[in-house]
């Protein structure tokens, strides 16, 4: 039997996840102004180096990052798998030396199952999911020394991104002594800054997100020919909940933000 899973249940699957702390504006500043001094060095750069641009592809690995009071027990949560395609360009400066910025379509979310949580009569168990789809530009700056045939890399940078879409899907099962139930539904998640009066209610809250991402990247790469082959990490800063003041809750007492594990490669037309 299917059925919409009732509001309580629903507000302890759905949003008992996803309370998270606003991170104060002069933090974000900070953040732009990064991003604007890469852009900065990019039109600079541009005019003295080698440039190189083509497509690139890849796979992401991510997750939220929890951080709560010592009052709450933190998701258990696991890797999503999604995927990236874009553009980028590689600035040669020197031999040794290369600024990569890059433009990408990048899947990121979430993975959250329940073994067994127990209310009451009630025994649930089940998962649900966060899928994000961003618009996302990484600024790296690459070091490398010969190795082989190609070159090694170590790359660092920051990065921004934009959320474009979003979904939240769940599936659980409830188990009343020994009648079991499904619930089984999704709902598209909403990107704002501030969750809209009359929308705060526990429900409303667990769809909705802020849009901006921003962190930083580090990695390896090994560039051989035309093609550079990278693996990394991405760190996020921002906190994806958007601010809530007349929600029942304290958001102090909870943060979240993205952590991913990408691999990539580029094919960088006019190299050799």
């Amino acid at each position: 039997m299917t059925a919409k899973l009732p509001f309580e249940t629903a507000s302890f699957f759905l949003s008992s996840r996803k309370i998270f702390i606003f991170i104060p504006e002069p933090k974000t500043m900070i953040m732009k102004r990064i991003v604007l001094a890469f852009i900065v060095c990019f039109i600079a750069l541009g005019a003295m180096s080698q440039i190189t641009f083509g497509p690139k592809l890849g796979l992401n690995l991510s997750k939220y990052a929890y951080e709560w009071s010592d009052d709450w027990d933190e998701p258990q949560v696991k890797f999503r798998l999604g995927g990236s395609i874009g553009g980028m360009m590689n600035l040669q400066i020197n031999d040794w030396l290369a600024f990569q910025p890059s433009l990408t379509f990048t899947k990121k979310g979430t993975a959250h199952d329940v073994d067994s949580w127990n209310s009451g009569q009630y025994v649930y168990t089940g998962y649900d999911r966060d899928r994000i789809s961003y618009i996302e530009l990484p600024l790296n700056l690459a070091a490398g020394i010969r190795l082989g045939s190609g070159q090694i890399q170590l790359f660092v940078g920051p990065y921004i991104a934009f959320a474009i879409a979003g979904v939240n899907r769940w599936n659980y099962e409830e188990n009343d002594n020994g009648v079991r139930t499904d619930f089984k539904d999704s709902k598209k998640i909403k990107f704002k800054n501030e969750v809209p009066e009359g929308h705060d209610g526990d429900e409303d809250i667990a769809f909705y997100q802020r849009p901006l991402d921003y962190g930083f990247d580090l990695g390896i790469g090994y560039k051989y020919k035309q093609y550079l082959f990278n693996v990394g990490y991405a760190m996020g800063l921002a906190n994806l909940q958007p601010d809530r003041s007349k929600a029942g809750f304290d958001a102090k007492d909870f943060k979240y933000a993205n952590r991913t594990i990408f691999f990539t490669v580029a094919w960088l037309f006019g190299d050799e």
